[in-house]
């Protein structure tokens, strides 16, 4: 059942829940000491056995996390290219529905414009004021 779980949730440690013993194929567990952890094997299924081997956390976090970085930064610069399209195509439309309101608001004065030049009164009427 202990096989099934994941990654560790908790802690500084980056491949906290995920690494397995070279030596003996139980799982490498972390031990936390103030602001440093340290990856280390009970030696198996045996709790009497001792530890196969332990190291610091420093290092193998540091180098997996920029090789992790590394390996991403192609996904993330074409994800952010995907963005700036979406975004793109997402300003056109605003701006293609904004011209279409303001055709529509055109299309719906045309009407009263041409009444108006007809009229005449458009000339010849005196301008609004309030009582």
């Amino acid at each position: 059942m202990d096989d099934n779980q994941g990654a560790i949730r908790d802690g500084l440690a980056l491949l906290a829940g995920l690494l397995r013993c070279g030596h003996c194929g139980g799982r490498i567990y972390v031990a936390y000491k103030k602001d440093s952890a340290l990856y280390h094997c009970d030696g198996g299924q045996s709790k009497s056995s001792k530890r196969c081997l332990s190291f610091g956390s420093k290092l193998i976090d540091r180098s997996v996390g920029e090789e992790l970085c590394r390996a991403l930064q192609p996904l993330s610069v074409e994800a952010a290219l995907r963005a700036a399209e979406k975004y793109d195509q997402q300003v056109d439309q605003q701006t293609e529905a904004a011209r279409l309101q303001v055709e529509a608001a055109q299309y719906e004065a045309d009407p009263i414009r041409r009444r108006t030049r007809r009229s005449g009164s458009a000339s010849s009427a005196r301008p609004f004021t309030r009582s």
